[in-house]
């Protein structure tokens, strides 16, 4: 099954213009398991190619882009609930003013799921 990355098939940084940018590699209470050179070329649930190795598997759960780190956990800490969205471009209006019902995908390929906008 081919990881998410895939669709370009070179360097991303070379593509992007990023320069390396080493930082860490840490667990949900920050402990530094390893180390990466750009968090972007990373994607959330990624499990294959962190480099590092743990007891159990471990997959990218988030970004601290201040702290230029990459966040891993296991499995149990990938799945949310619910989470906060920012800096939405809406196609038809420029702002909503109350709360909606609406859809939302996560991903490309998988099913629409029920979600609420709040102001």
């Amino acid at each position: 099954k081919p990881d998410s990355q895939d669709f370009y098939g070179g360097d991303y940084n070379e593509l992007l213009n990023f320069e390396e940018k080493e930082g860490n590699i840490v667990d949900i209470e920050g402990k530094i398991l390893g180390h990466h050179k750009g968090f972007w070329n990373y994607t959330i649930g990624q499990r294959k190619g962190l480099g590092i190795a743990y007891h159990t598997p471990l997959y990218v759960i988030g970004f601290c882009k201040e702290k230029n780190q990459l966040i891993v956990g296991e499995e149990k800490e990938l799945y949310k609930k619910e989470f906060l969205v920012s800096d939405l471009n809406w196609l038809v209006f420029d702002k909503l003013e109350q709360p909606i019902k609406c859809k939302v995908y996560i991903t490309y390929c998988k099913k629409a799921i029920p979600a609420k906008y709040k102001n």
